[in-house]
């Protein structure tokens, strides 16, 4: 190891977290003439690199902020479209000590290899790692007498953020290197980063702790040990074809082993397999648990064993714990034993056999073995699968620290006495396949396949030669009856088809009624809308709460809530005429949108409001809220009116509710929500208009950085100006409770009504 062999020092990280990227660059430069100015007083004669990406962005960093803000260490400017002359003379005064600062593009390339240089200010990151490497080499160079060196960047910067996290993931020696000077906040953006650096890296063999990405899996044991013995571990594996390092003030241990096997093709010695498995132990004492993850299935126990006198493995009925507490549970596989007429029998429930799987289960002639499904936990989206053995899993692969924090969040289940797991199925969807359409009132309908998430242009539709991008698109039901055709549509103001869903005999189809020549391109695949829909059936929720796709139907099995009526809010509409949605182009004065933007304007406290309307919008309106450590973003989701005064209108309620639903997709990944409002303001621009009321695209960036550090909370509001609260009936009730139910549980999303 160089670092550790004397060639290098460490350098010290300092890390700034400026999340408007045009004041960030002026934040780099403070923070490296302060470190300067520390080092000058400390007896150091050290000197700034001032790094940038091109000539460009040096001359605008050497104009605009180094010479006019920090002339007193007399900033010098080198590269290529620098007369020689000149370059040779700002060299000689930085190497003569004239000056203090170089703004430069490439320092090997321009000659500059100064070893006072121990301050680098980086403002942008080098095209490929391997430059960042040497970079930050020249940095580290040891030379008696000459101190530390500092690297300053922006981490609020996703490109630089991404470099540094590549730059920690290529090799152990950086774990090492680079000391992380850091706040509380940036260390929370560095947790894996600090994780790591309480391993000895060295004992991986180059491998570090940021590479290893371990699917989601665990055994869990109970323990009343006050100690463990991690040095035990060397009884369990050869330490000559394995790697070991252990974290004893987190209490992990990784091993990485090497397993040699024979070929049956051949019995020649000089042949053979080689496999890796992976090993994690984690033990919390606070909570008296330990956990194992192993890609060798059969060695937990020993493992177990080895490290502690005394441990008792999860197993059993109680296993099925973790499953508590899931909401709108979709088992996707239930595996039963059974003891009838003999020996004991394993059944395997998958599909639409879901059902019976779960009605077996209740006997007492059978036990659960083992289950999979997916749900929400109100956080969001999450996958479960667990074994009576004692094994639980998901479907996810992720980092270490991921890893330790959803063992501790499943053990808190584990540990809960009060759980009954005889009644953990109840609730759980089950789909069944219908003959006929369903007697309830579609109000909703959503892609397939979260296609609406989609930013880029992946996903195409198409009519003869011009494309248009899924975001510029809605699909919408064009019929809200009990009895009569399910019909959608999909389009824009320019383009648009609409179809029918039949069903029946256990088949359904898509038929195109009113045809224009719609194409999706899809993974270089052309389908013809109906065809596309045969095969990738999009989601229709219904007032009973029911999702139908294709002929496959899932009811929901228990009563959503009652609506909480504190969340109905009134407001004034007496200027607006309540059957005008939207305010256009023009900002219509009277219409219900342009009322609910000057209201949400005229309480000074957001930093952004956007009119999203039109098709492939999010919401109506989206406002952002940004306080010191949360950002907030809401979604307003406006409806006409389809009478001339407020009334108890349950049309006024289908499609709105339908809206709130789907946008609720958006909390899975909240930075996805500003990309969209950038393409869409984009596609504005085009056209010569504004999608901001306030705000703009700097400020969306800015709030894009926060949110890497800070929580995102999303807030859905239906404006619907046409329902008069006094007058609501149990059936818009009904509808209310079962939006409010469905983004409670899964995102625990409030949702707010204003009305009249």
């Amino acid at each position: 190891m160089a670092q550790s062999q004397g060639y290098f020092q460490e350098i010290n990280f300092f890390p700034i977290l400026e999340f408007d990227e045009e004041k960030g660059d002026i934040s780099i430069a403070t923070a490296a003439v302060e470190q300067l100015e520390n080092d000058l007083k400390a007896g150091y004669n050290h000197r700034i690199l001032v790094r940038t990406k091109d000539k460009r962005s040096a001359d605008r960093l050497y104009n605009t902020i180094y010479h006019p803000h920090f002339s007193k260490y007399n900033p010098v400017l080198v590269h290529s479209d620098i007369p020689a002359t000149d370059r040779t003379a700002a060299i000689r005064a930085l190497r003569d000590g004239a000056s203090r600062i170089v703004v430069c593009v490439d320092m090997f390339g321009e000659g500059i290899d100064i070893p006072s240089l121990k301050i680098a200010a980086v403002h942008d990151k080098y095209k490929s790692l391997p430059i960042t490497l040497q970079f930050i080499g020249r940095f580290a160079r040891s030379s008696e007498g000459l101190g530390a060196a500092t690297v300053i960047t922006n981490i609020a910067n996703d490109k630089l953020n991404e470099s540094l996290q590549e730059l920690y993931a290529q090799d152990s020696d950086w774990n090492v290197l680079l000391h992380v000077l850091a706040n509380r906040e940036i260390n929370k953006e560095l947790s894996l980063q600090e994780l790591a650096q309480g391993f000895d890296s060295a004992l991986l063999h180059g491998m570090t702790i940021q590479q290893l990405r371990p699917k989601i899996s665990m055994i869990a044991y109970s323990t009343n040990e006050k100690k463990w013995s991690p040095d035990a571990i060397y009884n369990v594996f050869d330490p000559d074809n394995c790697f070991i390092t252990i974290n004893n003030d987190s209490g992990i241990i990784v091993i990485v082993e090497k397993l040699d096997s024979n070929i049956d093709w051949t019995s020649f010695k000089g042949i053979n397999n080689t496999n890796w498995h992976l090993h994690l132990i984690y033990w919390n004492p606070e909570i008296k648990m330990f956990f194992i993850n192993s890609t060798n299935k059969s060695i937990s126990d020993t493992i177990a064993e080895a490290l502690f006198a005394q441990s008792i493995k999860i197993n059993g009925e109680n296993i099925f714990r973790c499953l508590y507490g899931i909401k709108r549970l979709m088992l996707g596989t239930i595996g039963l034993k059974s003891a009838i007429d003999g020996p004991i029998r394993f059944r395997m429930f998958a599909g639409i056999d879901i059902g019976n799987g779960i009605a077996e289960s209740q006997k007492e002639t059978s036990y659960k073995s083992n289950l999979f499904g997916v749900g929400y936990s109100g956080k969001g989206k999450v996958s479960i699968g667990c074994s009576y053995k004692g094994r639980i899993w998901s479907k996810w692969v992720e980092s270490i620290d991921y890893w330790i924090n959803w063992c501790n969040e499943i053990a808190s289940r584990l540990q809960n006495e009060e759980i009954n797991t005889s009644k953990i199925f109840e609730g759980a969807l089950v789909p069944e396949i219908i003959n006929e359409r369903p007697s309830s009132v579609p109000y909703g309908i959503e892609w397939p396949i979260d296609l609406d998430l989609i930013n880029d242009s992946s996903i195409l539709i198409s009519r003869g030669p011009n494309d248009y991008s899924i975001y510029e698109l809605d699909i919408k039901l064009t019929t809200n009856s009990e009895n009569g055709p399910i019909r959608f549509s999909v389009g824009n103001n320019i383009v648009s088809e609409e179809y029918e869903l039949y069903i029946s005999n256990e088949e359904c189809e898509f038929k195109t009624i009113k045809a224009n020549g719609l194409m999706l391109k899809r993974r270089k695949r052309e389908y013809k809308l109906a065809e596309f829909f045969d095969e990738f059936p999009p989601r229709i929720k219904f007032v009973d709460q029911s999702m139908l796709e294709g002929n496959l139907l899932v009811r929901m099995t228990s009563t959503p809530p009652a609506f909480n009526l504190d969340r109905i809010s009134t407001w004034d509409w007496s200027t607006v005429d309540i059957r005008k949605e939207s305010q256009g182009m023009q900002h219509d004065k009277q219409s219900i949108q342009y009322h609910v933007i000057q209201s949400l304007i005229a309480s000074d406290k957001y930093c952004v409001i956007f009119d999203d309307d039109d098709a492939g919008e999010i919401a109506d309106i989206v406002s952002i809220v940004d306080a010191a450590d949360r950002i907030t973003i809401q979604f307003y989701h406006c409806k006409y009116a389809h009478g001339d005064n407020p009334g108890a209108r349950v049309a006024d309620l289908y499609e709105v509710c339908g809206q709130a639903e789907k946008s609720i997709k958006w909390c899975q990944e909240p930075p996805t929500i500003i990309d969209r409002l950038m393409k869409r303001e984009s596609s504005r621009a085009q056209s010569g208009g504004t999608r901001f009321e306030i705000g703009n695209v700097r400020k969306l960036r800015e709030i894009k950085n926060k949110m890497r550090i800070f929580p995102a909370k999303i807030e859905i509001f239906i404006v619907q100006p046409g329902i008069d609260s006094k007058a609501i009936t149990d059936d818009m009730l009904r509808i209310l409770s079962g939006t409010g139910s469905y983004l409670m549980d899964t995102y625990s999303i409030d949702l707010q009504i204003i009305c009249s």
